[in-house]
């Protein structure tokens, strides 16, 4: 099964909430809220911030195999790969733009662009908080900048193709959530200090210091992998079904037929539109696991 835990990192777009944003936001709710209160709900509304760094970790069985994070940067970043995750096959792909701050738009594009090409394929995702923050500030950047889902595993709802595990360890109940360096340590998980934290991800980020926010974030997401590691047998798994000898039958006749079709009418049959590119995808995804098996 290949898993994949994610986690982001953002930064309020306080220049895109005009007046009358500001005060839709002020004025929502039954009482009007203070000025810390609104900074505080454009810094966690997805509407009015943007994604500036995603990690993601590739978990195949009981192994991390890959890590790749996608990152906001102006190219000035340094190569060389810190210590502290040396053991694994990590991939930094800075998105690299001129004035970072007056293109942050386009980054954050190419950053979620990045995030569904990593995820094509998953069998599910685990996040830490992901159902209420991350997997949900990724729907909505994502459907602002029309991009199309390449996985259906992205659900807001309570399932095994989502994990959120800050709620699975607190059992559902809010009242009983702890943070995820608190839980690292209770599970014996190296983790080590930061310059920053969650809440100064902005002010980084405005000082230009992209590297760092990059490995703050890629540390919560391999911590998060590494948790997930320890807790999966307590999962529920997701549903596979073996398939019959019928369905077996099926599929090698339709693959004998597809295979005396030349190239160009199979192509044009998959480009004409009555198959969805997440259908494609499934397909190819199976045909290369059937293809390391024969």
């Amino acid at each position: 099964m290949r898993v994949v835990a994610f986690d982001i990192e953002t930064v309020p777009d306080y220049m895109g909430v005009n007046m009358k944003d500001y005060l839709y936001l002020k004025n929502r709710g039954q009482r009007e809220r203070t000025e810390e209160e609104v900074e505080r709900d454009i810094s966690f509304n997805p509407f009015t911030l943007y994604v500036i760094s995603v990690a993601l970790v590739e978990i195949v069985g009981d192994r991390i195999e890959r890590c790749s994070v996608i990152y906001a940067s102006d190219g000035s970043d340094r190569e060389q790969t810190p210590p502290w995750c040396a053991e694994y096959d990590v991939r930094w792909e800075p998105v690299v733009m001129g004035v970072v701050e007056n293109e942050i738009y386009d980054i954050e594009e190419k950053i979620l662009s990045s995030f569904w090409e990593f995820v094509e394929g998953a069998d599910r995702l685990v996040s830490f908080n992901g159902h209420d923050f991350d997997g949900y500030v990724i729907r909505v950047r994502s459907m602002l900048h029309d991009l199309k889902p390449s996985s259906s595993l992205l659900r807001g709802g309570r399932d095994d193709t989502h994990i959120d595990l800050l709620k699975f360890l607190s059992n559902y109940d809010r009242s009983k959530r702890l943070t995820l360096e608190f839980i690292c340590r209770k599970f014996g998980i190296p983790t080590t200090k930061d310059r920053i934290d969650g809440s100064r991800v902005a002010e980084e980020f405005f000082k230009g210091n992209y590297r760092l926010i990059a490995e703050y974030n890629l540390k919560d997401a391999l911590a998060l992998a590494q948790l997930y590691l320890k807790v999966k047998d307590f999962l529920e798994h997701p549903v596979h079904r073996h398939p019959s000898e019928q369905q077996a039958k099926k599929l090698t006749v339709l693959l004998q037929k597809i295979g005396r079709i030349s190239f160009d009418k199979v192509k044009d049959a998959v480009l004409s539109g009555d198959v969805s590119s997440e259908e494609v995808s499934k397909v190819i995804d199976v045909l290369e696991r059937l293809e390391k098996t024969l």
